[in-house]
């Protein structure tokens, strides 16, 4: 069964919440770097035909994407447990289903924002955010 939110339950959960999505973000970068210096690598050794290859340096690498993949998937499982999506990791955006005025919607937050101040309908996404009103604040369900 899904978990809805108020603004006030995904609020409290933002202090948790934020440090996590900047750690997947961090984790997620570092990931990317690894791999660009791997392909670097495999061109550079392909351009000199294959020459004496140093092994350590791809083991330690590959070490380093396993870790950082089996912490990515944990941090995402425990967003995804609190009943929170995850929609676009490069924003460190988050997505809190609730209900306003009997419809599904979403409480939309960004990282960097300081509290929810918006939402949108399932349908829309990101590009149909609104402002949270006061009525929405009052009167949420």
């Amino acid at each position: 069964m899904e978990k809805l939110f108020t603004i006030e339950e995904a609020e409290a959960l933002l202090p948790e919440l934020e440090p996590m999505v900047r750690e997947l973000m961090a984790l997620r970068a570092e990931s990317d770097l690894i791999e660009r210096q791997g392909r670097d690598r495999v061109n550079r050794i392909t351009a000199s035909g294959g020459s004496f290859v140093d092994h350590a340096p791809f083991l330690e690498a590959r070490r380093g994407l396993a870790s950082s993949a089996a912490r990515l998937q944990a941090l995402m499982g425990i967003i995804e447990g609190r009943g929170v999506l995850l929609k676009d990791l490069d924003r460190g955006l988050l997505d809190f289903p609730a209900l306003y005025h009997g419809e599904r919607v979403l409480l939309c937050w960004m990282l960097g924002e300081p509290r929810i101040d918006h939402w949108h309908r399932v349908e829309d996404g990101f590009r149909g955010r609104r402002p949270v009103g006061e009525d929405f604040r009052k009167r949420p369900i």
